[in-house]
């Protein structure tokens, strides 16, 4: 099966059986270093965002390539996988993180957009306190415009 119609099968209105079929093939396509995970998230719509949250972290060492794209889901709490993109990003590597989120939050900061703060804001909070505490201080400032 090529990766088009991997994709395919990501919908959530097919097969869970097909849902983790194309999950685990797509997975070990996308451990190969040479493939970015956030190439892979600009191919699907909403309807595939939680099994590419599930796709992720089955990418070992190459996850840290979906980092961007799992920010952008918590553009919006409400989106399919922003919840799932939390915990996924919880546990990536800090030296890949870190730098990336405060980018990220600065951004979505320069933007003046409250709801992203706010998905961004809930990430931090689940971050493990040794984490949190390398994050730059006018970063935390920024989210204090979160949405709550």
């Amino acid at each position: 099966m090529n990766e088009n119609e991997l994709i395919q099968m990501l919908h959530w209105y097919q097969p869970e059986k097909s849902q983790e079929e194309a999950v685990c093939a797509l997975a070990k396509i996308y451990t190969n270093p040479s493939k970015k995970l956030d190439n892979l998230f600009m191919l699907l719509g909403k309807h595939s965002w939680e099994n590419y949250c599930r796709i992720v972290p089955k990418t070992g060492e190459n996850r840290h390539t979906a980092i961007y794209s799992l920010l952008g889901l918590l553009g919006d709490m409400t989106w399919p996988g922003a919840y799932q993109a939390v915990d996924v990003l919880s546990i990536m590597e800090t030296e890949d993180l870190i730098p990336k989120l405060e980018e990220i939050i600065t951004k979505a900061y320069n933007n003046n957009d409250p709801p992203w703060l706010a998905g961004l804001k809930i990430l931090v909070t689940q971050l493990q306190p040794e984490v949190y505490a390398l994050l730059d201080k006018d970063t935390i400032e920024y989210l204090k415009k979160a949405d709550y």
